[in-house]
């Protein structure tokens, strides 16, 4: 079997969050702080663009210091620190001339870009950007990586895979959709299982049919909760199925890979967005193009996989 081409990833796993504070992060509803504060605490030259950063999160803020180093003039950055404060007052808080273009990461920073008047929007980071907010921005970057890269790193990792479900919330047509177009191509069946609740999706995860070999949990907040994240990994487990995951974070409770977006393609995207603001095309969210992969090398030899090359020893990026 032809290995994929990847490379070592350049950033180190951040801590362990606990589950509560990961589902909080996909939610955008972590409150606390109470003021938006300068990334380094000094000063910055003013730029053309501002970056508002929802939180000081690794998958926020190294999306914000690629941005910091590509993009010149360099950016005034405002971090907002998952603040629980009316978002009108960046109105003032924002030290930036009318018509400044807005990088917006994360949920909560989405939120408050788009109060702003007269400022043109970028989001990233964001998970479901379907809803008002991403609506008014206009221009995004998708935060999951394409579909086909990570049923390349899942297929790489388990090649017996012919069946899997995909588990997701109401609402993500588009997902499912992407999804069954990369199972096609690689020859595997999908099975779209869409559930209302969190109990609903642990429901559906123990009654899945016995020819599912794995399962894919989307990073959807509808339908997520911690307790039963840790029961549907754990039932997988002993089930023998495989469970693709959206963060590293779920690794040690069971799910065997993880796929997530590398911070300097989400920057790339970004870049592209704001050079395209002049242009006549809008509602354009762009795709990532590339997947950092981690595994987790017990759930592996337990369900007894070899490990290939490509896979050993660390993150990778697709």
């Amino acid at each position: 079997m032809a290995e994929a081409s990847c490379r070592t990833g350049a950033r180190a796993r951040p801590p362990l969050l606990p589950l509560w504070l990961l589902l909080a992060v996909l939610a955008g509803c972590a409150q606390f702080g109470t003021r938006p504060d300068r990334m380094d605490g000094e000063p910055a030259p003013p730029g053309r663009v501002a970056i508002l950063v929802s939180d000081a999160l690794p998958a926020y803020e190294g999306v914000a210091e690629i941005l910091v180093q590509r993009l010149y003039p360099t950016p005034v950055v405002y971090r907002l620190g998952g603040s629980a404060f009316d978002p009108r007052q960046m109105v003032d808080a924002l030290e930036v001339e009318r018509g400044v273009p807005i990088v917006a990461i994360g949920p909560e920073a989405l939120h408050a870009a788009t109060l702003i008047s007269a400022r043109p929007v970028v989001f990233c980071q964001v998970y479901n950007y379907d809803g008002t907010d991403a609506g008014l921005a206009r221009r995004g970057v998708k935060a999951m990586p394409p579909a086909a890269k990570q049923l390349q790193a899942w297929k790489l990792l388990d090649p017996r895979l012919r069946r899997v479900a995909l588990l997701t919330g109401p609402g993500l047509k588009e997902l499912a959709d992407e999804a069954r177009a990369a199972a096609k191509r690689a020859q595997l069946e999908l099975e779209h299982v869409e559930v209302r609740s969190d109990k609903e999706l642990l429901y559906a995860v123990k009654r899945l049919d016995r020819g599912i070999q794995g399962v894919w949990l989307a990073p959807d907040r509808q339908v997520l909760s911690a307790e039963v994240l840790r029961e549907a990994l754990s039932h997988s487990v002993r089930q023998g199925m495989s469970v693709l995951a959206f963060s590293p974070q779920l690794l040690p409770y069971g799910a065997l890979l993880s796929v997530e977006s590398e911070y300097g393609d989400v920057a790339e995207q970004v870049i592209a967005q704001i050079n395209g603001l002049g242009g006549k095309k809008r509602d354009d969210v762009l795709a990532l193009t590339r997947a950092r992969v981690e595994i987790n090398p017990l759930v592996a030899r337990h369900l007894g996989l070899t490990v290939p090359r490509p896979l050993q020893g660390g993150a990778y990026v697709f």
